[in-house]
């Protein structure tokens, strides 16, 4: 792809890159050539002055696509709507309940199972790839902003960059914390989440400076001496986020679908991601809790021959405390 700043420079510039080609051995399509043009079609997507968008085309044949009955329909959906995530606000969200019903379509002899949840994500994911923006093409002489949350189990950022007209989307990331993050506290959480954002976020940024808006102070929970996290993860963490060129804020709320953040100014009380545990109280006690139950409890599971389906029971009997 040749871009210039004029057509006369594009021009020649296209008609020397062809020649260069052709003294190296390579042929180029005529019938593909889109030659000295304001816009151009590239991989499903138009990319012009103005920024980046979907084809009308690729929109379209998401919106027509029936609802799948059966795995391969599913991820064939899927991969649709993943190529295009960039676009899409929160799409791992979105498409959480349908890769449920994915897994589970193995077990259930390829055949998917629609719930109410599971409509309505189908629904609201094409919906979003209907009215999804224009993504504005990247300026390295500019600066980058990045708006990453949590939501708990989520990580949902922003990237842009600020033109006359406010913060213009460049990409959109989303993802799914894994199970083990899941179950940290919410600093640790904000923590793994920032590093995925800024991670995700160096194909574009490359480099040139970026302020990362995050709730929590990162750096603060990396460096605290108790912490629930390994040491590798913590590493792992720390290679991102010391990047020189990255600038953290601490903000109150950073809300990605704005592009919203309200840093914390530094006379503001807010709890110390340092030193910050929830309050807990120990489940295991040396006496026994003074009116129990006693129960017995029992299980077992077995594997339809039929369906491949597993099925587990449990019994649970109640006995009177002597």
């Amino acid at each position: 792809m040749v871009c210039s700043a004029t057509e006369d420079i594009c021009s020649d510039d296209t008609i020397g890159l062809l020649c260069t080609l052709a003294e190296k051995g390579y042929k180029v399509d005529k019938n593909k050539l889109q030659y000295v043009q304001t816009e151009v079609h590239y991989l499903g997507q138009i990319i012009s002055k103005d920024g980046r968008r979907m084809t009308p085309d690729r929109v379209q044949s998401i919106r027509n696509m029936s609802k799948p009955t059966t795995t391969k329909q599913m991820q064939t959906f899927l991969g649709l709507c993943n190529y295009v995530r960039q676009w899409i606000f929160d799409y791992a969200t979105l498409t959480a309940p349908l890769l449920t019903a994915l897994k589970e379509s193995h077990a259930n002899a390829n055949k998917v199972d629609w719930t109410y949840d599971r409509e309505t994500a189908f629904l609201e994911l094409k919906e979003a790839i209907t009215i999804a923006p224009v993504l504005a093409t990247p300026d390295y002489k500019k600066h980058f902003y990045l708006f990453c949350h949590c939501n708990g189990t989520t990580m949902t950022a922003v990237l842009t960059q600020k033109t006359s007209m406010g913060h213009k989307p460049i990409a959109y990331y989303s993802g799914l914390l894994d199970p083990i993050m899941k179950g940290h506290y919410p600093c640790e959480r904000a923590l793994a989440a920032a590093a995925f954002a800024v991670q995700k976020s160096t194909t574009i940024v490359m480099g040139s400076p970026l302020t990362l808006y995050v709730e929590h102070a990162v750096f603060a929970i990396l460096q605290r001496n108790k912490s629930t996290l390994t040491t590798q993860r913590v590493s792992g963490y720390e290679v991102i986020l010391s990047i020189p060129s990255l600038q953290v804020v601490r903000c109150h709320t950073v809300n990605p679908t704005t592009f919203f953040a309200h840093p914390v100014s530094e006379d503001e009380q807010v709890h110390d991601c340092a030193t910050y545990t929830p309050e807990e109280e120990s489940e295991v006690r040396e006496d026994p809790i003074p009116g129990s139950m006693l129960l017995f409890v029992d299980g077992s599971s077995f594997i339809d021959q039929e369906t491949g389906i597993r099925h587990s029971g449990a019994a649970v009997n109640r006995a009177e405390q002597q």
